[in-house]
């Protein structure tokens, strides 16, 4: 258990998933683990008890009253028999569901994007277009706000806009985060078009009293966790579900070698390809 969560700790991490759900992909795999386990544990059984038996001399007790030895394990063994058929349901019909559940939850929780989680002193790169940096952060208020804006993918960092306050508050239901910047400024490098301004580099600086932004956060909503994303898996089926399918792979497999055959027979044969039984014109 610990190794799947360790492979899939990047997909789980940071995506603003619930613990519930967590919870659930874990009793989801651990059903992989039954089959695995339960054997194990009956073996372990089984030694402890017989063990206990022969270090208090029970079986010498047991064989002088006209027990043997084959008697004495029937019970373990009608134990093993049902332990065998119940772990064989369990691989045919618990485990197919559990990973076709489990890898589709999997699947849906890699796609969700990382929540929105602006950390003072960092830059954030998850809005689309922007990098932000705030210096602190209480609430709905920031301190010290730097956005740069790369909109304009050509241009890099040729857009800054600075503030030493602002605020930040969802609206229209959450779809849209804005930003309020009071008393700040923008610097935007121009485009040099002589080497003379190549060499001075020119800007351009604007100052504003309250200036708005706003970024869309449609790709912050939660979506479907429990979509279909896959489902012919071969770890997803059961016993008669692969028979089927392993019919239908015969029957393909068959088709495509026909297919083949006649293919190769035509590319390496002198026949043409659009009159099947027709010998290719020689050159005069």
């Amino acid at each position: 258990m610990m190794q799947m969560v360790w492979k899939y700790i990047e997909e789980l991490t940071g995506r603003g998933i619930e613990l519930s759900v967590l919870l659930q992909l874990l009793v989801y795999w651990s059903a992989a683990v039954l089959p695995m386990a339960v054997p194990v544990a009956v073996l372990l059984a089984g030694i402890m008890v017989y063990g206990d038996l022969a270090e208090s001399n029970e079986f010498a007790a047991l064989r002088a009253s006209g027990i043997g030895f084959w008697r004495l394990s029937r019970p373990l063994l009608v134990v093993v028999g049902l332990v065998g058929v119940g772990m064989f349901f369990v691989n045919n019909n618990v485990i197919p569901v559990a990973n076709f559940k489990g890898e589709n939850l999997l699947i849906n929780i890699a796609q969700q994007k990382p929540t929105f989680n602006l950390q003072p002193g960092y830059f954030y790169h998850g809005l689309e277009g922007y990098t932000v940096k705030v210096d602190r952060k209480s609430d709905h208020e920031v301190w010290g706000i730097m956005v740069y804006d790369h909109t304009d993918r050509t241009q890099g960092n040729a857009r800054l806009l600075s503030a030493p306050h602002g605020t930040l508050r969802p609206i229209a239901g959450g779809k849209w985060l804005e930003l309020t910047l009071e008393n700040g400024a923008i610097y935007e490098e121009l485009k040099a078009r002589t080497p003379e301004e190549r060499t001075g580099r020119p800007f351009l600086r604007a100052e504003f009293d309250t200036l708005f932004m706003r970024f869309n956060m449609a790709n912050f909503q939660g979506k479907d966790l429990y979509a279909v994303q896959r489902t012919n898996q071969f770890n997803m089926l059961t016993v008669r579900q692969l028979e089927s399918s392993l019919d239908s792979l015969e029957r393909v497999l068959g088709q495509r070698k026909v297919e083949m055959g006649r293919e190769w027979t035509l590319r390496y044969s002198g026949l043409d390809s659009t009159r099947a039984w027709a010998p290719k014109a020689k050159p005069s």
